[in-house]
């Protein structure tokens, strides 16, 4: 997923973190500027079959974001859905 800074002050990244079976790398350092993007990937490995929900936090010094997601893991298929 790409984060955004649309802001007119940089967003100084405190944390980034993956709950469930959701895992995230990023490639955002701890200072994103303001009108830079930068990319965090995001994976799921599924430990059950059905459906497994998650979420990817973003920590700067003030707020917290958030993004979920739901996937569905099983034998025949893996998906993930954002919302």
């Amino acid at each position: 997923m790409k984060l955004g800074n649309t802001g007119k002050a940089p967003l100084n990244i405190s944390g980034i973190a993956a709950t469930g079976d959701f895992a995230q790398a990023k490639n955002c350092g701890s200072v994103l500027a303001a009108g830079a993007q930068c990319n965090i990937s995001v994976t799921f490995t599924p430990t059950v079959v059905g459906t497994e929900s998650g979420a990817i936090g973003i920590t700067d010094i003030t707020r917290i974001f958030g993004v979920f997601g739901a996937g569905r893991g099983g034998r025949e298929y893996e998906e993930y859905t954002e919302y």
